[in-house]
C-alpha cells in the first residue's frame, strides 16, 4: 500500500513536498541515526517473545498468545494499509522526496524486493505516514504483555520503558508526524 501511496504522490498534482510543520518536531532536536528506532522495536519484539517463551506454562498458552497477537496485528496492519492509500503526507525525513524509479516502474520482483528492503530498513519509502506501524507493534507487545504476563512489575516496566523510548525516538528522528505516532498508540 505504501507503494500505491508513492506512486499516487509522484504522479499527482504539484504539492508541497516539503515536511510538514510538526510541534513535537520543533520542540525536540534532532536526531540523525533513524536506525536507532529498529533497534529499540527489534528489542521490543525480542523482549516480548523471549518473556512469553519463559514464563508461559505450556504450547497450547504460547499458541493462543501468538494467534491473539497475529490477529490484532493483522487488523491494524490492514487499517494502516487503508489509510495509507487514501491519505498521503509528505516525507518527514527528506525535503522533496522522490520515490525510487525501481518503486515507481520496476517489474513485480524488483518492487517485491524493494520491499524487503523497507522491512529491512536499508530503504525508506515518501509517503510510509499517518500510521506508525513501529508505533503499533511497540505498543501491541505492550498490551498482551500487560493482559497475558504472570511477571507484573519489573519486567512490564522494562518492557514500557523501552517501548516510551522507542516512540520518543521516532518523534526524535521524524521518522513519523507526531499525529502516525497518536493513531497508533489510540488505535492499538
Amino acid at each position: 500500500m505504501a507503494q500505491l501511496s508513492d506512486i499516487r504522490y509522484h504522479a499527482g498534482p504539484a504539492i508541497s513536498k516539503h515536511p510538514l510543520r510538526d510541534l513535537l518536531h520543533d520542540a525536540f532536536p534532532l536526531v540523525a541515526d533513524t536506525q536507532i528506532v529498529n533497534y529499540l522495536l527489534t528489542t521490543t519484539i525480542v523482549y516480548t517473545v523471549a518473556g512469553f517463551a519463559i514464563q508461559s506454562p505450556d504450547w497450547t498458552t504460547r499458541f493462543m498468545i501468538l494467534r491473539r497477537w497475529a490477529f490484532i496485528m493483522g487488523f491494524i496492519y490492514v487499517f494502516r494499509g487503508i489509510t495509507l492509500l487514501v491519505t498521503t503526507l509528505p516525507s518527514s525525513l527528506i525535503d522533496e522526496c522522490r520515490p525510487p524509479e525501481i518503486e515507481l516502474t520496476g517489474t513485480v520482483a524488483q518492487r517485491f524486493g524493494f520491499i524487503m528492503e523497507v522491512i529491512g530498513g536499508t530503504a525508506l519509502t515518501c509517503t510510509d505516514n499517518i500510521f506508525s506501524g513501529h508505533t503499533s507493534m511497540m505498543m501491541s507487545c505492550c498490551m498482551i504483555w500487560r493482559v497475558h504476563s504472570r511477571l507484573r512489575r519489573p519486567f512490564s516496566w522494562m518492557l514500557y520503558s523501552v517501548a516510551t523510548a522507542g516512540i520518543l525516538m521516532i518523534l526524535f528522528t521524524r521518522f513519523h508526524y507526531s499525529i502516525d505516532v497518536v493513531l497508533a498508540i489510540c488505535k492499538v
